[in-house]
């Protein structure tokens, strides 16, 4: 771990960690079997190291926050998770996201706020709201626009990606 990210974690461990889209959706899916990454499409772009590296990161915080628009994305992706048994892995799978959002915080703001904010034309509902709340919190992505967004605008952010490059 770099000395930036070790920083970042020290001056936000007390406030929590947000984590964008795709990497909940890694830990949603590690968390269920670690040996489903590669193999389902939305998270086949990581590995098993990558999963280990998201969870430790996750361990140092006490409270992870998210957003009823990252959890709609998550779960949107997750019911595409296929299998010989369809029915009984997303009951599995979902099972685990159930647990998972009971001990997760959740970030609120309506979606016609968001909509109103001009990151909305630039991102999209979820990540304008990743943008408008990451003020308070430690922002965690492998998405290079908006870490270079967030970035732009003071906001601290860890990119998942440049983690990887150090380990």
């Amino acid at each position: 771990m770099n000395e930036y990210a070790a920083t970042l974690i020290h001056r936000y461990r007390d406030t929590g960690v947000l984590i964008d889209t795709n990497l909940l959706l890694l830990y949603l899916i590690g968390t269920y079997d670690p040996e489903k990454i590669s193999a389902f499409k939305k998270t086949c772009e990581f590995n098993l190291e990558d999963f280990r590296l998201l969870d430790q990161l996750i361990g140092f915080f006490p409270k992870i926050f998210t957003t009823p628009h990252i959890l709609t994305e998550v779960s949107d992706f997750a019911a595409q998770f296929k299998s010989t048994d369809k029915a009984k892995i997303n009951s599995a799978l979902f099972e685990v996201f159930t647990q998972l959002i009971s001990s997760f915080g959740e970030i609120y703001e309506a979606s016609s706020s968001i909509s109103k904010k001009p990151e909305f034309l630039l991102f999209g509902l979820a990540d304008a709201g990743i943008i408008s709340s990451g003020k308070k919190y430690l922002v965690l992505t492998n998405d290079s626009h908006l870490y270079g967004y967030l970035q732009g605008k003071g906001i601290d952010t860890i990119n998942l990606n440049h983690l990887k490059t150090l380990t």
